[in-house]
């Protein structure tokens, strides 16, 4: 911040990153206002912060020959560099965790963040204001302060970012998502490098302007530290574009993930509906015809289901259907399916039972687990369903054949006393 002289070199790096900062702070803003993320509101005013503080160092350096140290031009100028620099990196770092942690923010960053900024600005830049021969004083309590917490503060930052990531890898996520949360989050590790490269080059810069303090000219290492500062601040916003678009990828994703999911599942008990089951149901039905392997069909209803709704309420009811489908689910294989059709009926299809045996034995088992009791409004009450079976080929090879023969059956089994299996 304490420049003799800018060379022009010097200034039109400091330009460049003046005109990125803006651009930047502007992208973002018609971001933040298209597509309504809040917490855009952080990253666009810590551009225009970076912004700001550019301007003042430039003002700084500009100044610095031609008004007295200890006077109220630099010293103001020195207060609102200060304070730009502190809040350009509160508002980026806490951006970056408010969208690593799935936080919203206000549309407005909180004012705690403008308060405590201004106090570090006042001070650091207070001690050796009205000292003049204390140029060195000065740098260290302005500019050396300044980096070691915006340094410090960026790396821990940029680590923390970083090993997010990692501890996701650590817990099995699909490796194959590239989203806002999930492995590999390259925009997330893009911001994270870039803080932990600016906090370091933070740290390297000050050790270099120590080792040869002020008043200098142009110290050598002001050239190198814009440049790096240049690509580095691009790397920075160019790794928050990304974030967010895998953002909108992993949104979208899931939508269409939750779309698909409603369109072939129940939403009451999550159970494949009827659209799934004839699609299943079609399916073991082609297979069947070409391996000529047997398979079962079984028609299921709740015995006595609407006396319990109008006893303990509908409420109670859906809580007994979804406990149902839940039981039946337990007591089949992998690659047997239980669907609900709606109200109290459920359907099982069971590839590969290859005996009237077979089909005794799965109906009991289903029939026992029906059984247990239920407990519905503090009451203990006991469940029991019918259930009709078809089976093929010998009760068809067209999948309506076989859900209406078994449909059949099950009426046999509700005439003949209920908590029975009947074959059709």
């Amino acid at each position: 911040m304490a420049l003799a002289s800018i060379g022009s070199v010097v200034s039109s790096m400091l330009a460049l990153q003046l005109a990125q900062a803006l651009l930047t702070a502007g992208v973002l803003w018609v971001f933040q206002r298209r597509f309504g993320y809040p917490v855009l509101a952080y990253w666009t005013y810590g551009w225009v912060a970076m912004a700001g503080q550019l301007v003042g160092v430039v003002g700084f350096g500009l100044l610095e020959g031609h008004a007295p140290p200890t006077g109220f031009a630099l010293t103001a100028i020195a207060v609102f560099t200060l304070l730009c620099e502190y809040l350009r990196v509160a508002w980026l770092v806490l951006g970056a965790f408010a969208i690593a942690e799935h936080r919203d923010v206000p549309d407005r960053p909180e004012r705690w963040i403008v308060y405590a900024a201004a106090g570090m600005a006042v001070v650091t830049a207070a001690p050796f204001a009205t000292t003049p021969g204390a140029t060195f004083g000065r740098f260290v309590a302005r500019v050396g302060v300044m980096a070691v917490l915006t340094g410090v503060g960026q790396l821990a930052a940029g680590v923390d970012l970083w090993t997010r990531t990692l501890r996701r890898y650590r817990r099995g996520a699909d490796p194959r998502w590239t989203t806002l949360h999930d492995p590999p989050a390259l925009g997330q590790r893009l911001v994270a490098a870039a803080f932990v490269a600016l906090g370091a080059l933070a740290l390297v810069a000050l050790a270099e302007q120590l080792a040869a303090p002020p008043p200098i000219d142009v110290p050598p290492v002001v050239l190198p530290v814009a440049e790096a500062q240049l690509l580095l601040n691009f790397a920075l916003g160019l790794g928050l574009v990304i974030w967010l678009l895998e953002g909108e990828q992993r949104r979208t994703l899931e939508a269409a993930h939750r779309a698909e999911h409603m369109a072939y599942h129940d939403a009451l008990t999550g159970l494949p509906n009827r659209l799934l089951l004839m699609d299943r149901l079609k399916f073991l039905v082609a297979h069947a015809k070409r391996t000529r392997q047997p398979f079962a069909v079984f028609f299921l209803d709740v015995d006595h289901f609407k006396s319990i709704n109008d006893t303990f309420g509908h409420a109670a009811g859906d809580r007994l259907l979804q406990q149902v489908g839940a039981r039946l689910t337990a007591q089949l294989r992998e690659a047997d399916t239980v669907a609900r059709l709606g109200g109290d009926e459920f359907v099982v299809l069971t590839p590969d039972l290859r005996s009237g045996t077979d089909v005794a034995a799965v109906g009991e088992k289903l029939l026992e687990a029906a059984r247990a009791p239920v407990v519905l409004e503090d009451r203990e009450v006991r469940v029991t369903v019918s259930i009709g079976v078809s089976l093929f080929p010998d009760d068809g090879e067209d999948a309506d054949v076989l859900l209406r023969r078994s449909d059949s059956a099950l009426y046999q089994a509700k005439e003949s006393g209920r908590d029975a299996v009947r074959l059709a």
